[in-house]
């Protein structure tokens, strides 16, 4: 998956191959930013999982950015040197029911 951002003024690029993928239940990509000449690019990629979950009638979603620990002493310095300025507004998730499968 390849998704941008703006910082700064300046196109980041960011995204990685898929790792899991379970139909109306996971799905997880690997993370980091794809600009080879980016200053945000972080030594160890990290993880970003949508999960789903059925939840009384409707559909709990979760948003995971995990990994840091990857990045080892540095991961909060990492973290904030990014400095995110925003995020995409919408992610392509629709399901008409969810399993509560783990990969």
């Amino acid at each position: 998956i390849e998704l941008s951002v703006d910082i700064d003024n300046v196109r980041a690029r960011f995204g990685g191959p898929t790792l899991c993928w379970q139909p109306r239940s996971e799905w997880s990509y690997q993370n980091n930013w794809l600009d080879e000449d980016s200053p945000w690019i972080w030594p160890m990629p990290t993880f970003t999982t949508f999960r789903l979950t059925a939840l009384y009638s409707g559909t709990l979603v979760e948003l995971l950015h995990h990994g840091f620990e990857r990045l080892g002493a540095d991961a909060g310095n990492s973290y904030k040197r990014t400095k995110m300025v925003g995020t995409p507004d919408t992610y392509p998730l629709c399901a008409e029911s969810a399993r509560p499968d783990k990969c």
